[in-house]
């Protein structure tokens, strides 16, 4: 017995089925036995950068808007960065770690 019909046992010791119609049932709702999990990999990001245009509102309170050409670049060279402000919010600290997510 292999790993995939040990948990089709399991399912069907808990459902109160037979394993055969617990696995009909499974496979027909397109449910996949248990699989083992891949090895885990790990991701260092070692810098960020990205560029765009922010969409403003006008500073003289006029209706239209104003389109600002911006970069961000920032390599990460320590084994824990900090991104903060003082005193300023909507600065862009979780568009930076929304772009590396």
């Amino acid at each position: 017995m292999n790993a995939a019909d040990n948990w089709y046992q399991e399912v069907a010791t808990l459902s109160g089925e037979s394993s055969e119609v617990a696995r009909e049932i499974l496979e027909q709702e397109r449910i996949p036995a248990q699989r083992v999990l891949p090895a885990r990999r790990r991701l260092r990001v070692e810098a960020v950068h990205f560029s765009g245009l922010k969409n403003l509102a006008h500073r003289d309170g006029e209706d239209e808007r104003v389109r600002e050409a911006f970069s961000f670049t920032h390599e990460l060279t320590h084994a824990i960065t900090v991104f903060l402000t003082r005193a300023r919010n909507d600065a862009g600290k979780s568009t930076v770690l929304d772009v590396i997510l």
